[in-house]
């Protein structure tokens, strides 16, 4: 048994075929549903998938009921309705894939390779997320720049070998190769990759926070101090405050332009809903824009 929350927590339990003891079946069932409402608290997304050994198109058995009961009380969605292991004799659902959000899968089913007495079974999960081109871009990077330095090393280039060549663009050819070569000494050319377009609501100052964020998650990941453990907590903290107030103030500017110019409104709000459909429902997006401020505002 699997569980993939969204940041892709994973457990897995494997259940022999055989029972032991007189109050296996009991016992089993607790134990199952502890696990159940263990992840149903950490996440509000649960997928419950594996072979568990207990045939649920016997539904009358006590295997069935067992795995019914776990349905009805988590409020799970078997996704595999055709039997993982045919003999010639038997015909069984041994392998599950149960979700407290069925909506979210696009088409499941139950595939045979032929490497093992059990068939596999598979679940498609509907694609929602956006995707954003990233971008090259260069920058020069003045992290270890001294100005002193730089400016000794600009007074001793030897400037003076440019008067050997005989044309102004040949001169001016050396000057800037002889410049080009004193910078990159001191503040090297880098490349980062970048989102190709920022979301509307960006700011530099929320854009600082994120970088400071994610590099001293990463000095934590190399050396977990105390110290930076500290300055990961702070910058995650602030980067999260950043963002709020940045989607606040974007969408009072656009409340207010949309005082001044009510045309305006579905061109606005139209693209952050989640309906696809032509048609969009006033009221649907008012109790959307309520629902986002009180979330900035607590």
């Amino acid at each position: 048994m699997c569980f993939f929350p969204t940041t892709f927590l994973e457990i897995a339990v494997y259940r022999p075929p055989k029972s032991v003891g007189g109050d296996y079946y009991v016992r089993l069932e607790e134990e199952l549903n502890d696990i159940v409402s263990w992840a149903c608290l950490q996440k509000q997304f649960v997928i419950v998938t594996g072979d568990l050994n207990l045939d649920r198109l016997k539904s009358e058995s006590r295997e069935g009921k067992i795995l019914k009961d776990l349905e009805d009380v988590h409020g799970l969605s078997c996704l595999i309705d055709k039997p993982t292991r045919v003999t010639e004799t038997s015909r069984t659902l041994l392998d599950i894939i149960m979700t407290n959000k069925p909506e979210l899968f696009k088409d499941s089913d139950v595939q045979d390779p032929g490497i093992s007495d059990h068939a596999m079974v598979y679940g498609i999960m509907k694609v929602n997320g956006k995707h954003h081109p990233n971008k090259v871009i260069s920058f020069r990077s003045f992290k270890n720049f001294d100005e002193n330095n730089f400016l000794e090393d600009l007074n001793s280039a030897q400037w003076h070998v440019s008067e050997i060549f005989d044309t102004v663009e040949d001169q001016y050819s050396y000057w800037n190769t002889l410049l080009d070569f004193v910078t990159e000494d001191h503040a090297p050319i880098k490349k980062m990759r970048v989102r190709a377009k920022d979301v509307p609501y960006m700011t530099n100052e929320w854009k600082k926070a994120i970088r400071e964020k994610r590099k001293y998650a990463k000095r934590y990941a190399k050396n977990p101090t105390p110290e930076n453990l500290k300055l990961k907590n702070f910058w995650r903290n602030n980067a999260t405050k950043l963002r709020r107030r940045a989607i606040k103030d974007y969408w009072r500017v656009k409340t207010e332009s949309v005082n001044s110019n009510p045309k305006e409104f579905y061109s606005i709000f139209k693209p952050f809903l989640d309906s696809k459909s032509s048609t969009v429902d006033n009221t649907r997006i008012i109790l959307e824009m309520e629902g986002n401020m009180t979330k900035d505002q607590n």
